[in-house]
């Protein structure tokens, strides 16, 4: 176990004693942040680690939901970041309403997923092309494959924010109307290849959840999240 992780359990078993305590944020990332608060660390953005090298998820132990491991907008030629994001919401989108499109939907490597427009979703892994494809459907015939992530991009974001990970087990309680968390265990991972990233995208084992809307001509970027459930970590990650 490196320094990093020493010290990040030194801090941990300080913030598990003091029990529950009560959290400054409602929101459902409330966990995370207070998390982070109580590490004095100040809330942010960054496409770096959350603590030192170290990537902090917090989680309650019930695989109901995946863990995101990191957002990434596709590529596709020529395109800017928000222009990929216009182009998949405005032209693969589904109304919700006259004003609003959204395109929510998790999707996979060779299975099919269709929105209520009629447009499927799936992702080929390339390893010739060392690309993982957005291959999109209409009645059921290949119809767009023109977006994709590069495989540099997925190394780049491991190598820089998720090469150590800590999953952070917590509890949560209501006491008078306010939510207290307890921090309870905290569980140490160190990525083994990026040939084990591939494969776990290629079986499955992580998807891809994309979460777009637009709202009267406005873009609303939710996240192009890359899950994973939390019994699955050691299918990429070595338990330290």
């Amino acid at each position: 176990m490196n320094d990093d992780f020493i010290e990040f359990k030194s801090k941990f078993n300080l913030i598990k004693q003091r029990g529950y305590i009560k959290s400054l944020y409602k929101d459902n990332g409330g966990a995370g942040k207070m998390f982070e608060t109580l590490l004095n660390k100040k809330l942010d953005n960054k496409s770096l680690p959350d603590f030192k090298n170290i990537e902090i998820k917090t989680t309650t132990g019930l695989n109901k939901y995946p863990i995101t491991l990191f957002s990434c907008t596709p590529s596709k030629s020529t395109y800017s970041s928000e222009k990929v994001l216009e182009y998949l919401i405005n032209n693969y989108g589904y109304n919700v309403s006259n004003n609003c499109k959204c395109l929510m939907i998790n999707i996979q490597e060779n299975k099919i997923k269709y929105c209520k427009n009629k447009y499927g979703f799936m992702i080929k892994v390339s390893y010739k092309w060392k690309k993982i494809y957005l291959c999109i459907f209409y009645n059921r015939r290949i119809f767009d494959t023109s977006i994709y992530w590069h495989f540099n991009d997925i190394k780049n974001i491991f190598d820089k924010k998720l090469k150590y990970l800590v999953c952070v087990r917590y509890h949560n309680r209501i006491i008078n109307n306010e939510k207290y968390f307890y921090y309870e265990r905290s569980y140490c991972y160190c990525l083994k290849n990026f040939e084990d990233i591939i494969f776990a995208i290629k079986q499955g084992i992580i998807s891809i959840n994309l979460n777009l809307s637009i709202s009267n001509g406005i873009l609303r970027y939710h996240g192009i999240n890359f899950v994973i459930y939390e019994n699955d970590l050691e299918k990429i990650y070595n338990v330290i």
